[in-house]
């Protein structure tokens, strides 16, 4: 196993490993030696010495990886965090304050189905402008910030067309 593996990795480097293990090397990760490791990580001394030399040595390796590549493993460590969050949430949708359940079901309805779409009507009139047939002194004033509806109508009409339209 390679040391140096690329932190996009990490998943799979934890992915097959048992409760013990990965608590192992978490602990491993940030612990001088393997005695530490195994204590911190609450793994008794004798089920750590009945594990394979050859898995002691893998799990120290990622440990010794996730050491050299803290971004990874604090990713990795918020990834794993992410279901707890959730269940955070849905539990406070059921809390006993109307404002808190609304915000935790706006936030979950946020993550699950996106956020909903503002709709803004418009009531009045929708207008075609045929820029092109407007003369330069009418596309300066537009430009200056005049309404191009009362410079179209001042001038007699111009090509605009308007049309009646709904939101």
């Amino acid at each position: 196993m390679d040391a140096n593996r690329p932190s996009t990795d990490i998943h799979s480097l934890l992915a097959d490993l048992s409760g013990p293990e990965m608590d192992y090397v978490w602990a491993r990760s940030q612990a001088a030696t393997d005695k530490a490791a195994y204590e911190s990580a609450r793994v008794a001394k004798s089920t750590f010495y009945t594990w394979p030399e050859g898995l002691r040595g893998k799990l120290n390796e990622i440990a010794d990886t996730l050491r050299r590549n803290r971004i990874a493993q604090a990713q990795y460590e918020l990834d794993q965090a992410v279901a707890d969050a959730a269940r955070e949430l849905v539990a406070l949708s059921k809390d006993r304050n109307r404002q808190i359940r609304l915000r935790a079901v706006e936030g979950v309805l946020d993550r699950v189905m996106g956020k909903a779409t503002q709709r803004n009507e418009f009531k009045g009139s929708l207008v075609n402008i045929d820029m092109s047939a407007l003369t330069d002194e009418q596309l300066d004033r537009i430009i200056a910030g005049e309404d191009p509806l009362a410079i179209i109508h001042a001038s007699g009409g111009g090509k605009g067309k308007e049309t009646a339209g709904e939101g």
